[in-house]
């Protein structure tokens, strides 16, 4: 078990399913799988899709304020949904990552630690 804002981990993973049916590819219907695992120290949300990927260039920027790769104004969002997610899990002393490679899906990696407090403690520290 993990010490956490119930809503809060709600809205990641929430934020993670939308955009997976969101980039989904055309005229293809969207694949997600969800995988927890629980580490000694850590608890590891794996949520995988198979849509449009992400490019290894943008993997990181993909966290920034308002950045979206889409450029479709027709798509829904500003570009928070992201930034939301690596906040949450960072205020519950975790981190993401994204694993993708641009047309073969993606991989979004949650680890979120038993113990924020501590974690946060060692970070300060």
């Amino acid at each position: 078990p993990i010490i956490a804002v119930r809503v809060k981990i709600e809205q990641l993973i929430q934020n993670l399913l939308t955009n997976a049916i969101k980039f989904s590819r055309p005229g293809q219907s969207p694949e997600i799988t969800i995988h927890v695992r629980e580490h000694e120290d850590e608890v590891e949300i794996r949520i995988s899709d198979n849509g449009i990927g992400i490019p290894k260039a943008y993997q990181e920027s993909i966290f920034q304020m308002f950045r979206r790769l889409d450029r479709d104004k027709q798509m829904a969002g500003v570009g928070l949904g992201l930034t939301i997610c690596r906040k949450i899990a960072e205020q519950h002393g975790g981190q993401i990552r994204v694993e993708s490679s641009e047309g073969e899906g993606a991989t979004f990696v949650v680890l979120l630690s038993k113990d924020p407090v501590a974690s946060s403690e060692q970070a300060a520290a």
